[in-house]
Parts: structure tokens; sequence; C-alpha cells
């Protein structure tokens, strides 16, 4: 049986190729923050995800140290984004809704 191994990999400009694949296969470590799905690809690239089953305010996983940007995929079909700006801890949303925010950064 071929299992999916769970992984915590940083890849860099010298990584062998074999290291390269192992990082993109297999179930990557994920952790729950403030109801927010925090997906860790590696320490300068995670996504945060969730399900917002109304409209109103909602703590962000961590408060932002960068501009970010939230996609929203709202339940009637629209789609549209929002800026997280640097020290936000929160987000709005006017709807119920599905966001999601890539964090990627050079230093971390």
């Amino acid at each position: 049986m071929n299992e999916k191994l769970q992984r915590n990999v940083q890849i860099n400009g010298t990584s062998p190729m074999n290291d390269i694949l192992g990082a993109l296969d297999g179930i990557w470590s994920s952790s729950t923050v403030n109801g927010w799905n925090d997906v860790h690809i590696s320490s300068r690239f995670e996504i945060w995800n969730r399900w917002c089953d109304a409209s109103g305010s909602y703590l962000l996983p961590r408060t932002a140290d960068k501009t970010l940007m939230a996609k929203i995929f709202n339940n009637d079909g629209t789609v549209s984004c929002s800026v997280v700006r640097i020290g936000q801890a929160a987000i709005w949303v006017n709807k119920p809704c599905y966001v999601e925010i890539v964090n990627l950064s050079e230093n971390k």
C-alpha cells in the first residue's frame, strides 16, 4: 500500500530534485488557528483558508506582518478580493463565503 508521508521541508536553490518532488508529494503539515486551516508547505509558503458561515469579523491565524491578498469565494457564486494590511488581525466578510490567503515570504 502506498501511503502518503507527512513532510516538513524547505526547498532552496541547492535542493536535489528528489527533495523537491518529495516536498510536493504527500501531506503537508497543517494546523487549525482561530478556525483557519493553516497549511505549511515550507517556512516561506503557507495557505490560510476557512469557511465563514455568516457575515462578520474573523480573526486571522496571526497578525499580518506584510500586505496580503484574501480571495473571497461567496456562496452565491460571486468572487471578490480583500487586501489584508500589515498589522491587521482580522478580516471582515459581508456574507457566507470561503476565504483563502496565500502567504509567501522571502525571509522567515
